[in-house]
This record gives structure tokens, sequence and C-alpha cells, in this order.
């Protein structure tokens, strides 16, 4: 069965969601991070996906007082993003407690230095963002499109090493309006040796249901854990049955 893992975006050390992306239409779902991982945890979820939305625009660490909370404070395996761009960046993150890092766009501003961390760290502890607006890649917390389409970027680095994706069709995250299915088969008959993580639009079980029948291994769900649209016995049975 596929992996659900739940998000926690953080903005001012809360928990948020960004409506397509849109840095001025923030909502806050819980005023503590530790809240939300243990609920997760209380349902029986093993990891987490936590983005620091302010690093992640910025291209500096803001919010990694909540990663040492939440890592300390629950047993998740903590996937970690935004504002990492320097090897003592992924050093700090890694003994904050996060499991893996994932990168978006120092993946395609500095690609010599992320190499290096997949030689140094090993490919298991780096995740590759692909972050994409209509199939061209997006960077900066979602508010600079490149002229580069999401398959190319991600063929450069599943040449290099990496063999975990995460891709947010941008378009769709926090719409609640279905996962962009399409482009999700397409990456994973494109690259079948790969690990392509699913993430933007999921609105219900049925979205989960169809993305497992299409053979993703994982899906970050957002907004439709955090709305009640997936409910706690609905995450139950999909634990269940894995």
């Amino acid at each position: 069965m596929i992996e659900i893992i739940p998000a926690i975006d953080l903005y001012q050390g809360q928990v948020v969601r960004l409506h397509h992306g849109d840095y001025s239409k923030v909502k806050v779902y819980f005023k503590d991070p530790l809240e939300a991982a243990k609920r997760y945890e209380d349902l029986g979820l093993t990891k987490l996906h936590m983005v620091d939305l302010e690093g992640a625009r910025d291209r500096k660490r803001v919010n990694w007082g909540a990663l040492e909370k939440v890592a300390s404070g629950s047993s998740l395996q903590i996937d970690y993003s935004g504002g990492l761009k320097s090897t003592e960046d992924i050093i700090g993150t890694l003994a904050a407690g996060a499991k893996q890092v994932a990168l978006g766009t120092v993946a395609f501003k500095d690609q010599e230095l992320v190499m290096e961390w997949i030689a140094k760290f090993g490919e298991e502890k780096i995740i590759i963002g692909a972050d994409c607006r209509e199939r061209k890649l997006a960077i900066s917390g979602w508010e600079e499109e490149i002229d580069l389409p999401v398959q190319d970027f991600i063929k450069t680095w599943e040449d290099r090493g990496a063999s975990q994706f995460l891709v947010t069709s941008v378009l769709m995250d926090g719409a609640l309006k279905g996962p962009d299915f399409t482009l999700y088969n397409d990456l994973m008959a494109q690259f079948p040796k790969s690990t392509i993580i699913a993430s933007g639009g999921v609105s219900n079980i049925a979205d989960i249901q169809k993305l497992h029948d299409s053979g993703a291994k994982r899906v970050i769900v957002g907004k439709a854990i955090l709305e009640g649209l997936i409910t706690i016995d609905d995450i139950k049975n999909l634990v269940d049955a894995r």
C-alpha cells in the first residue's frame, strides 16, 4: 500500500498552508508544530515532511527550532526542506533530528555542491525536490519559474546518482482539486528505477487510492488531513493495510 507522509509547512514557527504557493494567503492550523506531529504519530504514521516556507523563499535557515522540537518530541522520521544551502546546513539539519533533507532551489543553482552532498552523506539522505508549475521548474519558494521541464531536471539528477524525487505540482498544492495524475504517471513511466514522491492536490482518500493503483509508493498529504477531508479512520485503514 502507498505510504502516506503528512506535511507540516512552517511559517513564523506555526503550521500553515499556502494557497497555490501564495505567501499572502496563509492559513494557520497549529501554533505548535509538535501538537500536529503527535497527532500524526498517534495515527500510526511514521514519517513527516517538514517545509520551512520562509527558508525556501529567503534561502536561509529560519525554523530550525521547530525541527528540533518535533524530532526530540516524537518518533517520526523527518525529511526537512527550505533554506538549506551549505554543507554546515546539512550537517546541522541532520544533527537536529532530520533523517533526510529535501533540496529544491540549491539543486538547481548549485549542482556541484549537491553532488558533493550525495557523495558525502549518501543518496539515501538526499531527496531532490522538483517543484513545478505546468511542468516547468519552480524554485525559491515557488516565486521563480525556470524554463526547464521538470522531467529534464529529474533526468539530470538521476544520472548523477539521486534516486528520490519529491515532485510538487504547485498549481494543485492546497487547492484540494486532486493531484496531477498524468504528471506522476508520466514521471513514474520515465523513471522506473527512482522513487517519485507525489505532492500537491490530494483531496480525499480516493485520490490516494488512485495514486496507489498507478504504482506510486509515497504521497505527501497536507491540507486534506488538516481540513478533515481525509479522516482518522481513513488513515488508520491505510496504515493497517500496509
